[in-house]
């Protein structure tokens, strides 16, 4: 018979750091296993069940840097990302292997 590994509940929220407001859609997942994830709800609000022996999380959302946050027996954690230093100001759109055609009306 095998022995199923003791999970622990994590919450938490995720703030701007700027800002203070919530931030709906942040990545969560665990450092060892990114296959265990969840994704920050519209006030910020995440639910993450993981090993008992992970350590640690990672927080990441477009537009801010990535947070690793040390577990250590906590069951609440409130985490604030702050904005990347390198984010993009523009992008550019390609369209290949579009291909137009020539198209008549018949009368």
């Amino acid at each position: 018979m095998q022995q199923k590994s003791k999970k622990i509940d994590i919450t938490g929220q995720v703030f701007d750091q700027d800002s203070g407001l919530p931030i709906a859609g942040a990545i969560v997942e665990a450092i060892s296993n990114s296959k265990i994830t969840t994704i920050s709800n519209f006030d910020g609000e995440f639910k993450l069940s993981l090993p008992e022996n992970e350590t640690h999380i990672v927080i990441s959302f477009m537009g801010y840097a990535k947070a690793e946050v040390a577990v250590d027996g906590a069951n609440e954690l409130q985490i604030s990302l702050k904005h990347a230093e390198n984010v993009l100001d523009q992008v550019i759109v390609t369209a290949l292997g579009v291909k137009n055609t020539n198209k008549s009306v018949a009368y």
